[in-house]
């Protein structure tokens, strides 16, 4: 088949993930209902499903295991969804393996993880309560699972995109995984405040299926479309512009976080400013595509951008 696959450094990169977690044996010792002396036996599906929040060592596992969950997504969905192109002669076409399986996996996310985290800013009491402290199974779970998958993400991003994919990586990445790490500050309120950017991508990934399967001139496309882009402007220019981004700066130069490191501190005013910028500079490119569709000129660029953007 002419239809093509990752390059083998992808999937070095998956037997280093996997090799990661196979070091780790199938049972932990940690405690869950009493002190770190006493220890009760954990096993893959608690490393899944929420460990012990205070646990380093338990922690990292379950990130390293999410990472490796998150792989393994992409390479069934890319699989599938190359198989099922093969009767729509996508092979044929410029979109490669990557670009399924990533989207795959961003959409698996998306639905995994976005519920859990409007869960957690807005429903759970101990967050509500205590925005800094609060550190609750919900948000654990959380935590771990994004944390996993932005390591993946950070790791594909190098294999096959540019610069700003990857520093959006990076960002996510280190902040979430700071405040899911820290014994005294884990910032929930922020942390799945931050995932509040990603309810676009559902839109975003539905938007560039119907593009490849040729089917804009259909009135789905073009509620995806509408969809996709105030999808876009609510949640990464409305919230995060006008409420999460303010609320961080606000936060963390008070203070209520005297305790946190000042590098850390300094590290997440810059990373949420730093995002906020990729969230505009999109945000432009977006509007330059949309622009040239509706001005009936040629595109050029802002046309390009338009189809091959992946927020995340």
């Amino acid at each position: 088949h002419s239809f093509y696959f990752p390059p083998k450094r992808s999937y070095i990169s998956f037997l280093h993930i996997l090799q990661l977690c196979s070091t780790f044996p199938g049972s932990f010792s940690v405690s869950i209902d009493q002190p770190m002396e006493s220890q009760t036996t954990v096993g893959m599906g608690a490393l899944l499903w929420g460990p012990h929040p205070t646990d380093t060592g338990l922690l990292t596992q379950s990130v390293a295991l999410w990472a490796c969950v998150w792989t393994l997504v992409y390479y069934v969905t890319g699989a599938l969804i190359a198989r099922i192109s093969r009767n729509f002669e996508l092979h044929k076409k410029k979109y490669i393996f990557y670009d399924w399986g990533c989207r795959g996996v961003s959409t698996v996310f998306c639905f995994a993880a976005l519920p859990l985290a409007t869960h957690v800013l807005f429903f759970e009491r101990e967050v509500q309560e205590n925005h800094l402290h609060a550190r609750t199974h919900s948000y654990t779970l959380l935590m771990t699972m994004a944390v996993g998958y932005f390591v993946w993400d950070t790791v594909f991003c190098i294999l096959y995109t540019s610069l700003e994919f990857v520093l959006h990586g990076v960002i996510c990445m280190l902040t979430l995984g700071m405040c899911l790490f820290s014994p005294e500050f884990p910032l929930p309120w922020m942390a799945a405040g931050t995932l509040m950017f990603e309810w676009s991508t559902i839109f975003l990934n539905a938007r560039w299926i119907l593009i490849t399967f040729k089917q804009t001139d259909t009135s789905l496309f073009t509620f995806v479309n509408v969809s996709f882009a105030v999808m876009y402007m609510v949640c990464r220019i409305v919230w995060g512009h006008l409420f999460l981004i303010p609320y961080s700066w606000k936060t963390l130069a008070s203070d209520e976080v005297a305790g946190l490191h000042v590098s850390i501190r300094v590290w997440m005013i810059a990373a949420s400013t730093l995002s906020g910028a990729l969230n505009t500079l999109w945000m432009w490119q977006l509007l330059q595509g949309i622009v040239a569709k509706y001005s009936g000129g040629k595109g050029g660029k802002g046309k390009d951008v338009l189809e091959n953007t992946r927020d995340g």
